[in-house]
């Protein structure tokens, strides 16, 4: 079902609820402290600030357009207390039939909620007071929850581990700064059309509003045309990342300049050559990630493999596009995530609006690798990059036919035309197979909340309960809010 914005982050948190309710439901009598122990985790990291939210500023928003006394307000009210004493009563003294109460329990409460509730907010609060809503909601959200940094994050200002990939036509200066501004590193992405004046024009964005940025480059493409490099230097930014080709030369230019140096890397090789020229902060891109890339390793395999094998800070990239996915990375020992897709489909994206759709209506399997869009577009990537791409019909057509395309005029200009006016079927949408997930636009602010806060919970939850044996995971409960 389909949430106002405002109401999105208190959603998504059911979902979680749900996993958790159906746990407690499930539990037998051997798995009685192991279920009890992981309802308690989540209880203190998730459900009881959710609370404190609704009652401290979902319900009196409504009661200040509805009737306080609605029997649904009160409702949602008593079973908050119900949960609350049960909640007690499984930290002192849990039992089988506790845990299978509470659970039906919870689960009830969330369909009450999403049923009842919300659709009783969204009607009843006039559009400008719900928006406000939203803000104080977030806002309250990410003050509540247990800070998530790591060493390399907090060494660089940032409040959340959280870098947003530099990807051409779409890491402009707005979505740059609002990455910053939500506690992350926004970057601006000088793709294969880039210029010295594109760095100019979107640089000045974030640095014009006093935020932190950073700028990433193509290494082929300052080799044809070095004063993009320049260009970056004297912008300003707090981070240059230059990728795609040997890290030769820049990474001492841009040092000398007090800028601090990244380089995404695809094996242990690339990893160890990119620390002994000095570059002080590896992405480990695995195959999965949208845009350009090596098809070689996926995230995890590359991300354990570069990590055992360099000194510097490692960023993970490639498929992570939820709290999980940020959870499992930083769990792995990464210093952050590097996020691409996620963000393409932000307002504050350059993207075209056309595009960001196609984004959210696909699915994981939706992606093909390919290097058929550079080659008719003429670009001179080197061959072992590709970029993984929305299918559509060009990529169907001329994936393996590369060197058949790259002599066919015909088939180029009419790509390029198809380019020009914006046909879908020939236009390449960057999107890494995380981008399932993806299943709204949003402002940057909602997904970097959304991101920080399920990791945070998630890595609260196992540290929690580390000492106790996990249980086997759930299937998603996202579903279970229709039934």
């Amino acid at each position: 079902m389909r949430r106002h914005p405002a109401l999105v982050s208190l959603s998504h948190d059911h979902h979680h609820v749900l996993v958790i309710a159906q746990q407690l439901r499930r539990a037998t009598t051997e798995s009685i402290t192991d279920v009890a122990a992981v309802f308690l985790a989540a209880w203190e990291a998730e459900e009881k600030p959710h609370f404190r939210l609704e009652e401290e500023l979902l319900l009196p928003a409504y009661a200040a357009h509805g009737d306080p006394a609605h029997p649904v307000v009160t409702r949602i009210l008593q079973d908050h207390m119900l949960i609350r004493r049960d909640a007690d009563r499984v930290a002192r003294e849990p039992s089988l039939e506790l845990l299978h109460d509470l659970g039906s329990l919870l689960g009830d409460h969330v369909h009450l909620e999403e049923r009842e509730l919300f659709p009783l907010i969204e009607t009843t609060i006039p559009e400008p007071d719900l928006q406000a809503l939203g803000d104080r909601l977030r806002t309250a959200a990410l003050s509540a929850t247990e800070p998530l940094t790591t060493a390399w994050s907090g060494s660089f200002g940032l409040t959340v581990p959280i870098v947003s990939a530099p990807m051409g036509g779409a890491a402009g200066g707005r979505l740059a700064a609002a990455v910053s501004s939500a506690g992350g590193l926004g970057m601006i992405g000088i793709g294969s059309a880039g210029s010295i004046a594109l760095i100019e024009r979107e640089a000045s964005i974030p640095r014009d509003a006093g935020l932190r940025f950073g700028i990433g480059l193509l290494s082929w493409a300052i080799d044809r045309e070095p004063k993009l490099l320049d260009a970056a230097i004297a912008a300003e930014p707090a981070l240059i990342a230059v990728s795609f080709g040997a890290p030769d030369g820049w990474p001492d230019r841009v040092r000398d300049a007090g800028i601090a140096t990244a380089t995404q890397v695809y094996d242990v090789s690339m990893a160890q050559q990119a620390e002994n020229t000095g570059v002080e902060l590896l992405v480990a891109r695995g195959c999965e990630g949208g845009g350009h890339g090596a098809n070689g390793l996926a995230t995890l395999p590359l991300l354990q493999a570069v990590l055992n094998a360099v000194t510097v800070p490692v960023l993970a990239g490639g498929g992570i596009t939820t709290g999980r996915g940020l959870a499992a990375v930083l769990a792995a020992g990464a210093s952050g995530a590097w996020l691409g897709t996620v963000f393409a489909a932000c307002t504050e994206s350059l993207l075209p609006e056309a595009a960001q759709r196609q984004i959210v209506a696909a699915h994981a399997t939706d992606t093909v690798y390919t290097r058929a869009f550079d080659v008719a577009a003429g670009y001179p990537w080197p061959t072992q990059y590709g970029e993984r791409v929305l299918a559509n019909t060009f990529s169907v057509r001329w994936t393996g036919r590369e060197l058949e395309l790259a002599r066919d005029h015909a088939a180029r200009a009419q790509f390029a035309r198809g380019v020009k006016r914006g046909d879908p079927a020939l236009l390449p949408i960057n999107a890494g197979q995380g981008v399932g997930e993806v299943r709204n636009i949003r402002p940057v602010s909602d997904v970097i909340h959304e991101l920080a806060s399920g990791a945070a919970a998630l890595l609260a939850r196992t540290e929690s309960s580390s000492r106790h044996r996990r249980l086997p995971s759930v299937c998603d409960m996202s579903d279970d809010l229709d039934r």
